[in-house]
């Protein structure tokens, strides 16, 4: 409503001056006279918005698991990361390493760092020398990390999270059951009975002179 009043005050005061132009009163052009009055015109800054490095989104992110994908301005050092084995979040220096996995590399027999190099990693994976990898399903249910976030994450870097790391891998507990051998021994004849070897005395019962008689007959 107001820009529409505004409008209209210009319209008029355009009128007025044309009116006086024609009559011969100014001493300017009208152009000139309405350029002098006027409100200097406020340009508008633009909101730019600076566009984030990866190392930066890398290192802000929620834990995300190795997508395929390497950041070439960042250390090439592999860290162990609940299990996921995935890129050095610390920036390299002129070397391959940041200065902190530099100095573990120059103490390893191997040179490189102690979980190895993220270039490597796929081999590494084929050969089974990753010790304790584990999908990121698993992380993702014992940090309590939400899907949507990690989703959201991982695009802003540009990677799409693999279906198979969703997985949740259930680890069998115990060890397993030891078969037992058994052996089965056969009675044999020669343990002793309870054959009674004295005659019975005046105690003796009925059934004690029976077993005393039979054993006999069998001698």
């Amino acid at each position: 409503m107001n820009m529409i009043i505004q409008q209209q005050l210009n319209d008029e005061k355009l009128r007025f001056l044309q009116e006086l132009d024609a009559m011969g009163v100014l001493n300017e052009d009208v152009n000139s006279i309405i350029a002098k009055f006027s409100p200097p015109k406020i340009k508008k800054r633009k909101n730019i918005k600076l566009k984030q490095s990866q190392n930066s989104i890398y290192k802000n992110c929620v834990v995300l698991p190795y997508c395929g994908k390497i950041i070439k301005d960042n250390c090439y050092a592999m860290r162990k990361n609940h299990g996921l084995y995935t890129q050095c979040k610390r920036k390299r220096d002129d070397n391959d390493y940041c200065e902190c996995c530099s100095e573990a590399a120059k103490n390893s027999s191997t040179e490189k760092p102690p979980y190895g190099d993220i270039r490597e990693r796929d081999m590494l994976v084929a050969n089974k020398e990753l010790v304790g990898i584990i999908t990121y399903g698993n992380v993702l249910e014992k940090l309590n990390i939400d899907k949507k976030q990690a989703e959201k994450d991982a695009m802003l870097l540009g990677w799409t999270i693999p279906d198979i790391q969703w997985e949740i891998t259930k680890k069998k507990r115990g060890r397993p059951k030891k078969k037992r051998d058994i052996t089965f021994v056969e009675d044999t004849d020669d343990e002793d009975e309870n054959i009674p070897e004295t005659s019975p005395n005046d105690n003796a019962t009925d059934d004690d002179i029976l077993t005393y008689l039979l054993c006999k007959c069998d001698e």
